[in-house]
């Protein structure tokens, strides 16, 4: 009879459409490894799962990678998010969006206006935008 993998650690973490999955195994001869998983979920509701094995003799070295990683992307996100550098360009960035803008961005999209334009009249990235309208259901997601 064959030994079962045993879950020693779980960790799940929702973003959206993914879902991620960090956990810990033990396997059946007794070393353990780390499992990290994506699992993204499309619009016709089928599931992706994505994942990555580590066992505990690579797990020191995967650790300072992604200590690194993180670190880079930090600095990376600090000067994106710059939120004051971001705002004089577009005021209305990080705000939340009241019911009014969505149903004025709802018919000034029905007009053809382009992304650029209701950036500019909502004073929002384009991002912004282009998300706004996905989550209005107004334009696929990519």
């Amino acid at each position: 009879m064959e030994e079962e993998v045993k879950e020693l650690f779980l960790e799940k973490v929702t973003a959206g459409k993914r879902t991620y999955f960090i956990s810990v195994r033990k396997a059946p001869k007794g070393s353990s490894y780390l499992v990290i998983a994506e699992s993204i979920k499309a619009n016709d509701g089928t599931l992706t799962r994505n994942s990555v094995m580590a066992y505990d003799d690579h797990v020191d070295e995967l650790n300072v990678a992604i200590q690194k990683a993180i670190k880079f992307m930090g600095k990376r996100i600090e000067s994106r998010f710059d939120k004051e550098k971001v705002r004089a360009k577009s005021p209305n960035e990080y705000k939340n969006w009241t019911d009014e803008e969505e149903t004025r961005l709802k018919k000034e999209y029905a007009k053809s206006k382009t992304i650029e334009e209701l950036s500019k009249e909502f004073a929002r990235s384009t991002n912004a935008i282009t998300h706004r309208l996905e989550k209005l259901g107004l334009i696929k997601e990519k």
